[in-house]
């Protein structure tokens, strides 16, 4: 039998064979743009004052955005493990859609290009939610996350399109195989050139986000923190009898270290607070409004309390309880500076990331 028809019944399955390997290059291509832009926006986050990392800007726009009965669920379920798998998922997501995004750049690149656009046009939207960014270092952090994906994007596809054309591409399926015996190694010059652009731009996305975790962890106020002295209390607590103990299983210590006591986050990232920045305004329903900085604050009389704080999502024997000896100003004594106006029946307190909590202001001023 002549070979002629044979490798013409097999021409089907390489234009296939080919098609698949396209594909999968192209969806290559499009999940390493999302990593190089998701890494650049980490490095200009951590280079750039105000900026925020876009990841955790969604990241928190979603633990805003949920129902409170599926937040609910989410920590009974995954406990203190829900922020890690949260981003985790983002990740995972964004991955995904850069491989779809990938295969439709290797058709309608401009469609592809607009994708990287809208999406880091929701990560800006998503930072401008944070009250410390500022809006400056949310766009500069966008635009600069879409051009690195849309420039990795652009060369990948291009590495892609070569490493197709490359006459010494990958060998075909063993039943496509010339009749000689003899295979194409898979090593020809395009397809290198991708392999080469692949790792880089792996490298390149792992160098970022490494990179802009460092210079954030150099802004830490760690230091300033460490330098900061309380003033002797006006009044101190008394200290406990000798024999005073709580050294019982299950029960919480009389008094827990700094390092042990139960700590929840509310947001993906602690918010990092320059005492030298830092004031706390007294406003709302009150006769005489005023604001204090941290070293005025500190210039008041304090006292020392023995206090249990406990969490609200703490169960009957659970770990989110302490207690410990806590120094500072009296509240009751801001608000009466300040003059409570009659029908004033909530105490708000709002910190410096927007998260909010209140209790009645007939507890306050009990204390």
């Amino acid at each position: 039998m002549s070979p002629v028809p044979q490798r013409i019944e097999e021409a089907p399955r390489l234009r296939r064979h080919d098609s698949a390997r396209t594909r999968w290059r192209s969806a290559l291509a499009g999940l390493l743009g999302v990593a190089v832009a998701l890494g650049v926006a980490e490095l200009v986050a951590g280079a750039l004052p105000g900026a925020r990392s876009l990841v955790l800007g969604v990241g928190d726009l979603v633990i805003d955005s949920v129902p409170g009965w599926l937040e609910r669920a989410a920590i009974a379920a995954l406990g203190t493990a829900d922020k890690p798998v949260l981003v985790a998922g983002i990740l995972i997501v964004s991955a995904l859609l850069g491989a779809l995004v990938g295969i439709l750049g290797a058709r309608r690149f401009l469609l592809a290009a607009g994708c990287f656009l809208v999406a880091a046009a929701f990560g800006v939207l998503a930072a401008l939610s944070d009250p410390q960014g500022t809006p400056s270092s949310a766009l500069v952090t966008g635009c600069a996350a879409a051009a690195a994906g849309i420039g990795t994007l652009r060369l990948l596809l291009g590495a892609a399109t070569a490493a197709d054309r490359d006459p010494s591409r990958s060998s075909p399926p063993p039943s496509a195989a010339p009749p000689d015996g003899t295979a194409t190694t898979g090593t020809g010059p395009g397809r290198r050139r991708f392999l080469l652009l692949a790792g880089g731009a792996v490298l390149a996305a792992g160098a970022a986000v490494v990179t802009g975790r460092m210079l954030v962890a150099r802004e830490r106020i760690g230091e300033v923190r460490a330098a900061i002295r309380l003033p002797s209390p006006a009044r101190q607590a008394p200290p406990p009898p000798p024999a005073a103990s709580l050294d019982i299983a299950g029960v919480t210590p009389l008094y827990v270290p700094n390092e042990e006591f139960y700590r929840i986050d509310t947001a993906l990232t602690v918010p990092q607070v320059d005492p030298s920045q830092w004031s706390l305004s007294i406003a709302g329903m009150v006769d005489r409004p005023f604001v204090l900085t941290y070293d005025e604050l500190m210039d008041l009389p304090q006292i020392e309390a023995d206090i249990t704080l406990a969490c609200v999502s703490n169960p009957i024997g659970g770990d989110l309880v302490g207690n410990a000896r806590w120094q500072g100003v009296p509240l009751v004594s801001l608000l009466e500076r300040a003059g409570l106006q009659e029908g004033a029946t909530q105490v708000l307190g709002r910190s410096v990331d927007g998260f909010t909590a209140g209790f009645p202001t007939a507890t306050a001023l009990a204390l």
